[in-house]
């Protein structure tokens, strides 16, 4: 079962704590709590498309208007960040570029062109997902989506959250080139133009819109959450106090992550055809992986596979059978 880190972040009485507590007990906070410190919740979820799934919430401590970076100087900085936004895909920060595909062993090869690691031992059943093995193990170590939570009734709030997804998208950037690097001739050696990023993993939620909007005070106008994340590309959800749009916040939270993940730029493996060259035929060469006939002609017995890698025997009998 797969596992999925989201962290909540909002000024002091944004409803964050509500929230969390909302979807890991299906009820309403009896009392206002102020979060002092950072608070780790645990629960199973129902995913409409992915199924039962372990969450991870993370609920962080609220502030003042104005003085998170006083309080908090470190909140956003303290836990890695998983992902990075790079002009060529996402990518998970600290991850090296993929192996040459004639460094990739044959068990990590499958016909999805994904490089798996190697498959582990097989545990006990009773172990738990959360005991820091399997798909646990980075979600526990890093931050994956976030949560931007505001009240509709305090305005610093607002800002305070329009700060929080600026700062958070800057995060998600990658390190600028230092002077003196090849960083400028990378980047032209990299196409580009058929780059599609997936939206970064930040939902922006808005707290209190079952209170009157007669009270007392100034209000969040209803238009400003959703233009703030449609600027940014980002979901954005309504939250009251019954609980209406809690579970399809995390739910988004945790379908920006999975996007992430299926869009990796260095998980994936070289393509079937080179896979192929590098592991079919030792030796022999590119003409190997094209019709038949060339195959023939080119390849020396002693190397040539009984299923040659023509197209139609691009499968696990050419590219696992005859591996290296």
């Amino acid at each position: 079962m797969s596992c999925y880190r989201v962290t909540v972040l909002g000024s002091k009485r944004s409803g964050k704590t509500a929230m969390c507590h909302y979807l890991v007990t299906s009820s309403s906070l009896p009392q206002y709590s102020h979060t002092e410190e950072i608070d780790m919740r645990y629960v199973q979820f129902v995913h409409k498309a992915l199924g039962n799934c372990f969450l991870m919430i993370e609920d962080t401590p609220g502030w003042s208007s104005g003085d998170r970076k006083d309080d908090f100087p470190e909140l956003l900085t303290s836990v890695p960040m998983t992902y990075v936004f790079a002009e060529d895909g996402v990518k998970k920060a600290g991850m090296p570029p993929p192996p040459a595909v004639d460094e990739i062993p044959w068990w990590a090869f499958w016909d999805d062109g994904v490089v798996y690691e190697e498959p582990p031992e097989k545990e006990d059943e009773s172990s738990s997902p959360l005991d820091g093995k399997g798909d646990s193990l980075a979600a526990t170590e890093k931050r994956q989506a976030f949560i931007v939570v505001y009240s509709v009734k305090d305005e610093a709030s607002f800002k305070e959250a329009e700060e929080l997804v600026a700062e958070l998208m800057g995060l998600m950037e990658p390190p600028i080139e230092e002077e003196g690097t090849s960083g400028e001739d990378e980047k032209k050696k990299i196409n580009t133009d058929d780059v599609d990023l997936p939206p970064q993993p930040i939902v922006l939620v808005s707290t209190h819109n079952d209170l009157k909007k007669s009270g007392a005070g100034p209000r969040v106008d209803a238009e400003a959450g959703s233009n703030l994340a449609n600027g940014f590309g980002l979901p954005f959800f309504e939250l009251n106090a019954k609980g209406l749009g809690v579970q399809a916040a995390f739910e988004a939270a945790i379908t920006s992550i999975q996007t992430c993940e299926d869009n990796l730029t260095f998980s994936k493996a070289p393509g079937t055809l080179s896979r192929c060259k590098a592991q079919c035929c030792v030796g022999c060469p590119e003409e190997c992986c094209y019709p038949g006939i060339v195959v023939e002609k080119m390849c020396p017995n002693g190397e040539q596979p009984p299923h040659p890698c023509r197209k139609e025997n691009w499968d696990k009998k050419c590219c696992w059978k005859n591996a290296s």
